[in-house]
């Protein structure tokens, strides 16, 4: 894909800008149907449950702005991003993922019983620190809310390969 967005053809980068701006809008689709089954899920708190709800966030492609909102593009944002600019567009769409985790976290602690448990994992953060930074490339979240008094004895370990 990004073989063809250096080509200077008024009709490919149509077709890119094109292709990018569906599949932005198919993961806004996603990411609100997602949001709307974890909620469902707290609707019937009979029954013990495991939920669990993937969002690609906040790595690229970077298709929201910090309030959510579908970046669409033109053929003239083809061009190849500078760190300045990946840097920014990873922020804001770290600021939308950090609203939908707070959102749904609230809104699990206000409808799912009083002993749930909420674990908010994340399996890399930004990637293209500069080579003195790189060590923060793949930092790992790792979040756990236990009812008041239920916190269990956890032990973390490190692998180092």
């Amino acid at each position: 894909f990004w073989n063809y967005m250096l080509l200077d053809l008024p009709g490919i980068k149509r077709l890119t800008a094109a292709t990018i701006n569906n599949r932005h809008l198919a993961r806004k689709e996603e990411i609100e149907r997602t949001i709307q089954l974890i909620k469902q899920s707290c609707t019937d708190t009979s029954i013990p449950k495991f939920v669990y709800g993937h969002f690609i966030l906040p790595h690229d492609p970077y298709s929201f702005d910090a309030a959510g909102n579908v970046k669409m593009v033109t053929e003239n944002d083809l061009a190849p991003k500078n760190n300045t600019e990946e840097a920014t567009m990873y922020l804001e769409q770290l600021q939308y993922a950090n609203r939908i985790i707070n959102d749904l976290v609230l809104h699990i602690q206000k409808r799912n019983k009083s002993n749930t448990v909420i674990i908010v994992a994340g399996d890399h953060g930004y990637k293209y620190f500069q080579q003195t930074q790189a060590a923060y490339s793949f930092s790992n979240l790792h979040a756990v809310y236990f009812p008041a008094g239920k916190e269990p004895m956890l032990t973390l370990s490190l692998i180092h390969i």
